[in-house]
């Protein structure tokens, strides 16, 4: 493949849109439960949207570059705590799933 594969257009429906509204990037970034989840969502926008440079709006430029800094500002610490934890909860999950399978 030479070339970038393009973002899917996928349509919000207004069902989707009434309840994301209600959840800011604030919401993930203060859930312990889901800190880790967002601070890895950013980091995905972050580490692919080269890959679109020829289709961003001004929004969405200004967007990454507020996303830049919230993830510049946890510091490379708290990103490799998120990461980390990110490893482990899967690590946990296969063994679980593992062990689960083998019940008598």
């Amino acid at each position: 493949m030479t070339q970038h594969p393009s973002p899917p257009h996928l349509p919000m429906p207004e069902k989707i849109r009434s309840i994301a509204e209600g959840v800011t990037l604030a919401d993930l970034l203060e859930s312990p439960s889901m800190v880790s989840d967002a601070i890895s969502l950013i980091s995905n926008i972050l580490n692919h949207s080269w890959m679109y440079e020829d289709l961003p709006t001004a929004d969405e430029v200004d967007l990454e570059r507020d996303l830049f800094a919230i993830f510049r500002a946890y510091g490379y610490g708290a990103r490799s705590k998120a990461f980390l934890h990110l490893r482990e909860r899967r690590s946990f999950k296969r063994v679980k799933k593992r062990n689960d399978h083998h019940l008598p």
